[in-house]
């Protein structure tokens, strides 16, 4: 008999044990605009259809377009659980995502995708303060396109209707 109370004591506490983690918190960031902004001390016209080229390109490999979203789930004191929607319609995408608090950065992991975002804000068409999800792709683009221009900057802008707080 008491094998079986110890069994049984035993598995409730296995089972209390790998019980997955509450949610104490959770938000999401809707995607209105995808932005792209290039800084270069270099006259622009020197190379100004490569800027429109990377410009759109960045634009079309935004992995969430507007009408996407970001949904969190804090579960952890840095970070939780991730779902993405990266188009309106779209099939939603689990990963996680880590913020170290009072951080302006979280790097968000989801399918085949792992980034840092840079939190900051804009002001929108309602005059709303929102957030904005900034990417630096400099490196990336740089090495990419060949582009030895060593003030070339450029960074991806994933605007939200989510008030900056």
């Amino acid at each position: 008999m008491k094998f079986w109370f110890y069994t049984l004591l035993a598995s409730l506490t296995l089972a209390g044990c790998s019980k997955q983690e509450d949610v104490f918190y959770s938000t999401v960031y809707p995607v209105t605009e995808i932005q792209v902004q290039y800084t270069t001390q270099k006259s622009e016209s020197d190379y100004l259809a490569q800027l429109e080229e990377l410009t759109a390109a960045a634009t079309a490999e935004a992995p969430v377009k507007a009408g996407g979203y970001y949904h969190l789930d804090f579960s952890r004191h840095n970070g939780g659980e991730l779902y993405v929607m990266p188009n309106e319609g779209s099939e939603v995408i689990s990963g996680e995502f880590d913020k170290k608090p009072a951080s302006d950065k979280m790097t968000f992991r989801y399918g085949e995708q792992a980034y840092e975002v840079h939190i900051t804000s804009y002001t929108n068409t309602e005059e709303i303060r929102c957030v904005c999800f900034e990417v630096d792709l400099t490196e990336a683009y740089k090495q990419a396109y060949q582009i030895e221009d060593e003030s070339f900057k450029l960074i991806r802008r994933e605007l939200t209707a989510h008030i900056y707080d």
